[in-house]
């Protein structure tokens, strides 16, 4: 893998902290760097939305509770199913895969 390709990949979402509580999670994330909480079973994926108006999304990965979202791949990471939330920043749906970001086109207003 030449220089480029190595810097491209290390600049796509990965999960860098295992943290054992939310309240372990820093104020500030790195960029493009999620956070798992729970380390014994993994409950939460925390992370700051990549729309970048400043709000941390925070997905459920407990299978005993819905939604919930699975962590295909870490490094880089890739979520499933696709991320679809409205918050006060406003509405954000996107799909995780690879380290990548795919925003997702709102058709229409539900």
């Amino acid at each position: 893998m030449d220089l480029l390709n190595r810097f491209r990949y290390w600049r796509r979402w990965k999960v860098g902290l295992h943290v054992d509580s939310v309240n372990d999670v820093p104020t500030r994330l790195r960029r493009r760097q999620a956070a798992i909480v729970g380390t014994s079973h993994q409950k939460w994926l925390a992370f700051d939305c990549p729309c970048g108006n400043g709000h941390r999304v925070l997905l459920n990965l407990d299978d005993n509770r819905y939604p919930q979202w699975r962590i295909a791949s870490e490094l880089p990471l890739t979520l499933i199913p696709s991320v679809d939330e409205e918050s006060a920043a406003g509405h954000c749906h996107y799909i995780v895969r690879n380290g990548r970001i795919r925003w997702v086109e709102r058709k229409g207003r539900r």
